[in-house]
């Protein structure tokens, strides 16, 4: 019988909160913290597509993410970004994907934010006008549009080419650094290279990592 963890997120304001105890596979023992992971890198996929990400875990299992969308590879020139709000639980260690672990996530909101008047046309060219309520000129840069919610339906989420089926696999790792040190690295599922197909994908592979930004080991 594969042991029990128990994951537990460190802050100000929770200095200890268990957010959940679930027998997993072995190897997935050595994870004790969850928190704040981002992306450190320019991520480059199919299309071509250029973001960052960023996720935040709460207690009951709840989690934040956080995609960033750019025009450049350099991801220095944002055009919109997805604030996306759920629940993720630890199923049971893959029988695919080895080192991996299963879960189930629902989502709760999906929200955008565009970041110029510029920006405006590659997510609207995608998107119908039905999703944000308002015309291309009506959007306000800065401003959260509701794309999703529990009570609507998916096809804004499709229309942009949205899935979070990532989070259908995850791995933690703990790498060494050149000059001492560690550094918690995090594993989701990879994304399928035809956006239209992401809605559906179940991940074998793995993306970049994320590290943890707030624990230091």
């Amino acid at each position: 019988m594969h042991p029990s963890i128990i994951l537990v997120i460190h802050s100000s304001i929770y200095p200890a909160i268990i957010l959940f105890t679930h027998t997993v596979h072995p190897s997935f023992h050595s994870i004790i913290y969850f928190n704040l992971f981002i992306l450190c890198r320019c991520e480059v996929r199919p299309g071509p597509e250029f973001l960052t990400r960023s996720y935040t875990f709460y207690p009951s299992h709840l989690f934040k993410a956080l995609q960033h969308y750019y025009t450049d590879s350099g991801c220095e020139d944002p055009t919109y970004s997805l604030v996306v709000r759920g629940k993720l639980r630890l199923r049971q260690a893959s029988w695919i994907t080895r080192g991996a672990t299963e879960t189930e996530h629902h989502l709760h909101k999906v929200g955008i934010v565009i970041h110029s008047q510029g920006a405006m046309h590659r997510p609207a060219a995608r998107l119908p006008s039905v999703c944000v309520g308002l015309t291309l000129g009506g959007m306000v840069p800065g401003h959260l549009y509701e794309l999703y919610n529990t009570q609507a339906g998916r096809a804004c989420l499709g229309a942009l080419g949205f899935s979070m089926m990532e989070l259908g696999l995850v791995r933690v790792e703990t790498q060494h650094k050149p000059h001492g040190g560690l550094v918690q690295e995090l594993f989701f599922g990879d994304v399928h290279t035809d956006w239209t197909k992401r809605t559906y994908y179940r991940p074998t592979g793995y993306q970049q990592p994320l590290q943890n930004a707030m624990v230091k080991i």
